[in-house]
């Protein structure tokens, strides 16, 4: 048996993490928000608490990656982007993500005008075979715990998130469709 050395790259020098489609749909989140897939990363810190929904704007770019780069990051999809300033214009449902690229530090000129990191997301595409999520996570306010004992009021905490993503072939081998 014979092994390969590892390759040394001297040209750049990015801290990388990619996250497979398994990785992304399997994982239980709370916030349901792919680019907070970035967390997984040692180096990563979130800077905003209060913004976990998936549709908060904000939520997606409110991470630091090795360094004080809040706010500051590239943010695509499909290799478009989607960073309106510190905003997002487009948040991808989770179960529609095939992978999440994140790049740390000195990232080259085709993906690095940012202060911060890039992070990358690639969605699904139909195969031959038909194949699909759907979820309801539900937050209501009648079954939540109490927050406070010494005055016995609940949390007014009130969440409703819907999503479903589905894949399936029009012609087999040629046209395939996805719809999340």
């Amino acid at each position: 048996m014979e092994g390969s050395p590892l390759e040394v790259q001297f040209n750049n020098s990015n801290v990388t993490l990619t996250i497979d489609s398994k990785f992304t749909s399997e994982l239980p989140r709370f916030d349901r928000n792919p680019f907070k897939l970035t967390l997984l990363m040692p180096a990563a810190r979130e800077t905003r608490r209060g913004e976990m929904n998936p549709y908060n704007s904000y939520s997606a770019n409110s991470i630091e990656l090795g360094g004080g780069t809040n706010l500051k990051n590239n943010l695509m999809v499909d290799g478009s982007p989607v960073g309106v300033g510190y905003k997002v214009a487009w948040i991808p449902n989770a179960d529609a993500v095939q992978e999440a690229n994140v790049d740390q530090n000195s990232v080259d000129a085709s993906a690095g005008h940012s202060a911060g990191g890039s992070l990358s997301l690639a969605t699904k595409s139909g195969t031959n075979d038909f194949h699909g999520s759907a979820f309801w996570f539900g937050r209501n306010p009648a079954f939540n715990a109490v927050t406070d004992r010494t005055t016995g009021v609940n949390s007014a905490a009130r969440n409703n998130i819907y999503r479903i993503a589905v894949g399936n072939p029009i012609k087999k081998n040629k046209l395939f469709n996805f719809f999340s």
